[in-house]
């Protein structure tokens, strides 16, 4: 097929009919090409649907809509475009810090604590003169310790006041400005202006502040890449075509069936492992070829002839289907299913001097007059046609290129049954000149997958 035909139907839709070429009982039905271009048409697209279906791309495409479709989304999206940098915690932050660097107190505290003095008095503090010297101080402010209750202890208190080592410590510790730096450090202000400093000259405090500043800030997101990618796949031919596909119902129909018989002709002559020839005693014996190849034939040839699957395949329910090409004579010549029986027996189509019929079911019980559907407007030699038949535990379907012929939801056989394709009449010489194999292209069944 033409990548212009395959092209050409999808323009009218996925499984466009096309232009009707053809009337049949007063109905307009697609031609055998738009038929079989329909059926490329499908395996072209159920690879696609199939591949796309277990990938990765889908999932990830679908994990992406449900994520970008909500509100949740989209609510994220809006709050981070109308973000202010002067409403955000990081600018008060930023400017806290900027407000204590100009800080009296901590100034005249960062000045203290980066002293000479401060450090010989710490340096003081840790000596064990210092230490005795700061307890009796501790006993005399408390009360505890005075000249004429502990005079030897008072003496050593005030020897300790007159030592060269500790003057400077305790001339300090008198100082106001010493006495502002023990206020400041114990307030917790420096340690909270060391955080926010910390804070500051953070990394991530200039990338905060770099996103809040920028008037694209929504572009550097993890969620506009999200975003991004799903409109990449949301536009992917394929991944469009795979959701197209999945709500066409005939494609999905036709999903349901999965090929299980096939015979092209393409030796010139049918498969033997696949027929066998059934004469018109009913028996099923090798099949044998006449002089003309091509032609049907067989021991003891009789006034009925017909092809048969009896020993290689059988099946109960399904979709049977033939591209044939009826010969315009008195001879019968049809397509069909049988069981061991002559009954029950499933007539697919039937090629008379009377015209062209189909659907038509001979059980136990059921009269076979009037029950086949005359095809008015279908002429022999004009074309192939596509002849096919749904059998369901519900319902059979006879249809030509896909278009309705006959529907029956009653008597419907529920056994295996096999294929027949043959010929049949009162004119010997007519039925050894027919090549009815030739007249069929192809034949295929399928079943359903569920």
């Amino acid at each position: 097929m033409a990548v212009g035909e395959m092209k050409f139907i999808r323009r009218r839709g996925v499984y466009a009919v096309g232009i009707m070429s053809i009337c049949i009982n007063n109905k307009k039905i697609r031609s055998t090409r738009e038929a079989e271009i329909q059926r490329m048409v499908f395996q072209d697209d159920y690879g696609v649907y199939s591949r796309i279906k277990e990938s990765t791309d889908l999932k990830r495409y679908c994990e992406l809509e449900g994520y970008v479709n909500t509100l949740a989304f989209r609510e994220k999206r809006k709050k981070i475009e109308h973000l202010v940098y002067r409403e955000s915690e990081c600018y008060r932050l930023e400017k806290k810090y900027k407000s204590l660097l100009k800080s009296p107190q901590l100034r005249a505290y960062y000045l203290m604590e980066k002293s000479s003095e401060l450090k010989n008095y710490l340096k003081i503090r840790e000596s064990k003169l210092y230490l005795r010297y700061a307890a009796l101080r501790d006993q005399v402010r408390r009360g505890v310790l005075n000249r004429r209750a502990y005079p030897e202890k008072y003496a050593e208190y005030k020897q300790l006041e007159k030592q060269e080592a500790l003057k400077e410590a305790i001339a300090l510790e008198g100082k106001r400005k010493f006495v502002y730096y023990l206020k400041v450090k114990e307030s917790g202000l420096p340690t909270e202006f060391e955080k926010l400093r910390a804070y500051v000259e953070s990394e991530t405090f200039r990338q905060e502040k770099r996103f809040l500043l920028d008037r694209n800030r929504y572009e550097t997101t993890e969620d506009y890449k999200s975003w991004c990618e799903y409109e990449i796949l949301k536009k992917r031919p394929d991944i469009i075509r795979y959701f197209l596909l999945s709500t066409d119902e005939c494609f999905l129909d036709m999903c349901h069936w999965e090929l299980v018989f096939e015979e092209k002709f393409t030796a010139g002559k049918p498969d033997q492992e696949k027929w066998l020839l059934l004469q018109e005693e009913g028996r099923n014996v090798p099949l044998k070829w006449g002089r003309r190849e091509g032609k049907i034939g067989g021991e003891g040839q009789g006034c009925g002839t017909q092809l048969s699957t009896a020993l290689s395949f059988r099946q109960c329910y399904g979709k049977f289907e033939a591209k044939i090409k009826l010969t315009n004579s008195s001879v019968e010549q049809y397509f069909g299913l049988r069981g061991e029986a002559d009954i029950p027996r499933i007539e697919i189509l039937k090629g008379s001097k009377d015209g062209i019929y189909m659907g038509n079911i001979v059980a136990p019980g059921r009269s076979r007059k009037n029950t086949l559907q005359l095809l008015n407007g279908l002429k022999y030699t004009e074309d192939y046609y596509i002849f096919s038949l749904e059998w369901t535990p519900e319902r059979m379907v006879w249809k030509i290129n896909d278009a309705l012929v006959k529907e029956v939801v009653k008597d419907i056989p529920a056994i295996p049954l096999y294929l027949v394709l043959g010929v049949g009449g009162d004119d010997r010489q007519q039925i050894a000149d027919i090549s009815f194999p030739e007249e069929v292209e192809w034949i295929k069944c399928y079943k359903r997958k569920y």
